[in-house]
């Protein structure tokens, strides 16, 4: 009996209410000139019309792997496509993204130099209009550990200028054999920074990392997405991404301590400012983010968190350290636009 050919990229795309961008995103990854790769849409109990689009698009390549589940969420969606997935390389696509015809072949080119990770730049778009590229300041090549550790660990979870090495799991390509256990691992109730608690780890683990200078991967920018809603957040979430990130990188190496206590402080204040979203008197909202920012854990990381004078970090830490809860009322009513 033949053996089944193992592609080289997985490409995994998670896929809840998505009806409207989908077969942008699908049929972008489809023309890829870079041919040797399996899609994987995994439908997460979408209620829409997606869940036929993804079994019509099966129906006609061979390429299309489709996985229909209950709703749980991104995180249990990627893990899903993880347990099905048999590339080398992994690569995370977002269903209202799309990608340049040349991206996977970009990405192979890339991995003939051994990287555990590849990432590349990104063009932002709203409502089909381009309005900003993203890029991180690194030169393009090959970093190895020693170039990681010199080049990349000062930004790794978050410098003192509240600026860090992108978090998000799109416009990268990962090692299957590293990214899967770290993906496994993930904890599906967290709701914000989920792709940074398995990027940060997997880059303090590489061995390699190759930066591509080029905006391959479009992403669209939704106002009304879970990360740029004014939506509320839980007080948990932050702790769950900070034990996250001390269970897999060693904190005290690297200064990756202080760094954390930022990312802790920066999530606070983020659920601080989202709890003046609800509908409730000022009043009760004051006392709220009292009882959240009392937690031992985030007491902690408040009293020692340093940030670069002036600052959004320093006003934020500021605010939170002295209970100055109008600053953060005002952040938030200039974030809604009041």
């Amino acid at each position: 009996m033949a053996k089944t050919k193992i592609p080289y990229f997985s490409v995994i795309v998670p896929v809840y209410g998505a009806e409207k961008f989908i077969r942008k995103c699908v049929d972008s990854i489809l023309a890829q000139t870079f041919t040797d790769f399996e899609l994987i849409l995994v439908d997460d109990g979408s209620r829409d019309k997606c869940p036929a689009i993804l079994d019509e698009y099966a129906a006609k390549d061979k390429r299309v792997k489709v996985i229909h589940k209950e709703n749980g969420g991104a995180v249990s969606a990627r893990k899903e496509g993880c347990r099905a997935a048999k590339g080398e390389y992994i690569a995370n696509v977002d269903a209202d993204d799309w990608l340049a015809v040349d991206y996977l072949e970009k990405f192979y080119m890339a991995s003939q130099t051994g990287a555990d990770m590849i990432c590349c730049g990104s063009v932002w778009w709203n409502d089909d209009e381009d309005f900003t590229n993203y890029w991180m300041p690194y030169q393009e090549g090959l970093y190895e550990r020693e170039d990681i550790e010199d080049c990349l660990f000062p930004d790794l979870i978050e410098n003192d200028h509240n600026q860090t090495f992108m978090n998000v799991l799109w416009s990268k390509v990962f090692k299957r054999q590293m990214f899967v256990p770290l993906q496994e691992a993930s904890d599906s109730a967290i709701k914000m920074s989920d792709d940074l608690v398995v990027v940060k780890p997997f880059m303090y683990k590489a061995q390699k990392i190759y930066i591509i200078d080029q905006y391959l991967y479009s992403y669209r920018y939704n106002p009304v997405s879970l990360t740029h809603s004014v939506k509320t957040y839980t007080w948990e979430n932050p702790k769950l991404v900070g034990k996250a990130l001390e269970s897999l990188i060693p904190m005290e190496e690297f200064d990756f301590e202080a760094q954390l206590y930022r990312n802790i402080v920066h999530g606070v204040f983020n659920v601080a400012l989202s709890r003046f979203y609800l509908d409730k008197p000022v009043k009760e909202i004051y006392a709220e983010i009292i009882e959240g920012i009392s937690d031992s854990y985030y007491q902690n990381a408040i009293s020692k968190v340093k940030f670069a004078f002036a600052t959004k970090g320093w006003f934020a830490a500021f605010a939170l350290k002295h209970k100055l809860l109008w600053i953060i009322r005002k952040f938030a009513q200039r974030r809604k636009g009041m």
